[in-house]
């Protein structure tokens, strides 16, 4: 009796499971869920799986990037280099291709939780710096779902201090957190600006918000280390350094010298 309840148990068990065949992935043991209800193919449900969750994903970046935007208007990518992919940068020279290298990197970083760590790409004008800076910015934003803001000293500066008048349609913590939200905060002319205390605090209070938040910020600049540290302020520029942050030295000729 004990052996033929051992075999009614095996046929009630196998009565929920049955091989199929999936198009794609070959043989698979499809699971009864309820009446007719039988599992697919359990690749092709984990591919789908992955896709709702990159849509959910990349409508969440998208949402995050439009609420930037409202934000900060006209402080994007410059419509020049909307198009510069790291893939296109001409490296040639073995400067180049470690300026290009630790793009790629610090880029594919993005794809988990960033360590937070900033760089400074230093050269003279026309080296490369932009393109490589929103090379970066375009991989995070279509590879990885990551947002990303391009904006200068001065313009910052200059949103912040707008925003302290009695007229503004937004206050100055509003302004600083619409900096501090995205992933990547690109600074450029870093040693350009006016030098007034205001704009040093602007730059401040931005950069160590988003140091506080483990947030990377890149900064572009023509001024060598020395000038940098001077540009940045000492408080800044040690917050830079840490969690492996570099200066990228562009020190080859311009671009847009060549024929």
């Amino acid at each position: 009796m004990q052996h033929i309840g051992a075999i009614a148990k095996t046929l009630v068990a196998h009565s929920d499971e049955r091989e199929d065949h999936c198009e794609t992935h070959g043989a698979y043991t499809a699971k009864k869920y309820m009446g007719r209800i039988w599992s697919k193919c359990p690749v092709c449900s984990a591919d789908d799986a992955k896709q709702r969750a990159d849509r959910v994903v990349a409508e969440q970046a998208e949402a995050e990037r439009k609420r930037i935007e409202r934000m900060l208007g006209a402080a994007g990518i410059p419509e020049r280099f909307a198009n510069r992919k790291l893939g296109s940068f001409d490296a040639v020279l073995a400067e180049q291709r470690y300026a290009l290298d630790f793009a790629e990197r610090f880029a594919d970083e993005f794809a988990q939780k960033h360590s937070g760590r900033c760089a400074v790409f230093a050269g003279m004008p026309g080296t490369g710096k932009t393109h490589l800076a929103c090379g970066i910015a375009l991989r995070i934003m279509n590879k990885y779902h990551r947002t990303a803001v391009f904006t200068t000293v001065s313009k910052m500066a200059r949103r912040i201090r707008e925003a302290k008048s009695f007229s503004a349609e937004e206050t100055e913590s509003a302004v600083i957190a619409a900096y501090v939200m995205p992933h990547l905060l690109i600074v450029d002319e870093v040693g350009m600006q006016s030098g007034t205390d205001a704009e040093a605090r602007s730059l401040f209070d931005v950069v160590n918000e988003r140091y506080e938040a483990c947030k990377p910020t890149l900064f572009l600049t023509n001024l060598d280390l020395p000038g940098v540290r001077l540009a940045l302020g000492e408080r800044l520029f040690d917050r830079m350094r840490e969690d492996g942050g570099e200066v990228v030295a562009f020190n080859w000729d311009s671009y847009r010298g060549v024929a």
